[in-house]
């Protein structure tokens, strides 16, 4: 036969072939109940927590071509949130809210708290990793797991909702900031000698960037459609291209991904074109992200011991320290749904996971990190999940804008 010719095991498809199985009974189970107890994404990462608790299990899913995928649905999950962005933030008009400067003041505050609150786990950086460990711990904890919370919250509330802008900019920012960071991070401490490549990266959304802007897209409405479907094989192209070029450049693979789904957003491709990388993404790459994510969440190992509870207590007391700021929302919301979005605010989890390839914290501290954020992405979804008067004001638009032409 043709295919003898190949030397490839079909037996190191068994564990990708179990995962989509997994993946496609999880919503059916969920959805089975009139009301589903918790959104489909926390139930794939939920499931995948449970699998790891077995090292036998988890080592089987955990194959060289999984973790593969593991990257890409990484890479495809954040080109999806950068199609998310509301660029309407940027041009207010006159007597609109002033979303961005809120979301901007908050997250400065957040910054700031982030960096000083980062100096209570300084026993656990590495020897000689002080000021890195720093920079990381601030990074992280002023991250919001943006991929994870915009889709669910765009699930249960109206997009042109301002509770639900206020919330969806200050994730895409936070993570915005946590990718440039964690990059900068990466060239700057690894001493990358490939930094030309982030130029290239740049040139090349700025090349996309002007053509999806000002060329005639009627040229190609014959073409884009049908068998052919133009517009899907380039986008794939573009995205793989860029994710490859992250890699190479020593910065995160997420960076060209993240940034092309902003571009795309930002020129107004056909939301068909996009549905059908959606598509794409959410019947396949995204349901094995979370079960494959769940599946690197260390709970036996820190919960079997008294100080690894300690530290992810602690940690997780930090992250909601440093998030305060964002209870000022109660000035327009109810306590409930102020309450709510600070909470989704602390959800973060990639950067706890990347942070473990950096070797700048101890193995305890970084694995009680990764626990800790998993947490933060469940117990606040589940809350908001159930919170059935989320977005619910305290004062009315005219009394809201009353108040800002007072404070001008």
């Amino acid at each position: 036969m043709f295919l003898s010719n190949f030397h490839f095991s079909f037996e190191s498809l068994i564990p990708v072939m179990v995962l989509i199985g997994i993946a496609s009974i999880i919503p059916i189970v969920l959805l089975a109940f009139r009301e589903p107890l918790v959104p489909i994404f926390i139930g794939e990462l939920l499931v995948g927590i449970i699998l790891g608790l077995n090292s036998e299990v988890r080592e089987f899913f955990l194959t060289p071509i999984t973790q593969s995928l593991y990257i890409i649905s990484l890479a495809m999950l954040l080109f999806l949130s950068g199609f998310d962005t509301d660029f309407t933030v940027f041009s207010r008009k006159p007597g609109q809210f002033p979303i961005l400067k809120w979301v901007l003041r908050g997250l400065g505050v957040v910054y700031l708290l982030s960096f000083a609150m980062a100096f209570c786990f300084k026993k656990y950086i590495n020897d000689g990793m002080f000021w890195q460990g720093i920079m990381l711990m601030m990074i992280l904890l002023a991250s919001t797991f943006e991929s994870y919370i915009n889709p669910i919250i765009h699930s249960r509330t109206e997009i042109g909702l301002r509770i639900t802008r206020i919330s969806g900019t200050y994730a895409t920012l936070a993570e915005f900031l946590s990718i440039i960071g964690l990059s900068l991070f990466m060239m700057v401490f690894r001493n990358s000698n490939s930094i030309w490549l982030v130029g290239i990266i740049l040139v090349i959304l700025l090349i996309i960037f002007m053509v999806l802007k000002y060329i005639n897209r009627s040229l190609f409405d014959g073409i884009r459609g049908g068998y052919l479907q133009i517009g899907l094989r380039f986008s794939l192209f573009v995205f793989l291209l860029l994710v490859t070029l992250s890699e190479y450049a020593g910065i995160e693979i997420i960076f060209g991904a993240f940034l092309l789904g902003m571009v795309i957003k930002y020129v107004k491709v056909s939301h068909r074109e996009i549905a059908k990388i959606e598509s794409f993404g959410a019947g396949f790459f995204i349901p094995l992200f979370f079960l494959l994510l769940g599946l690197q969440v260390p709970v036996v190992q820190v919960f079997s011991s008294w100080n690894g509870v300690y530290l992810t207590l602690i940690i997780l007391l930090v992250m909601l320290v440093v998030k305060l700021p964002l209870l000022y929302l109660a000035k327009w919301y109810t306590v409930s749904t102020a309450l709510t979005a600070y909470l989704l605010s602390t959800s973060t989890l990639i950067v706890s996971l990347a942070l473990q390839h950096f070797d700048v914290f101890t193995h305890s501290f970084s694995e009680a990190l990764v626990v800790a954020s998993a947490i933060t992405c469940i117990v606040p979804v589940i809350i908001f999940y159930h919170n059935y008067s989320f977005g619910k004001k305290r004062i009315t638009d005219s009394q809201s804008e009353n108040i800002e032409n007072l404070n001008k």
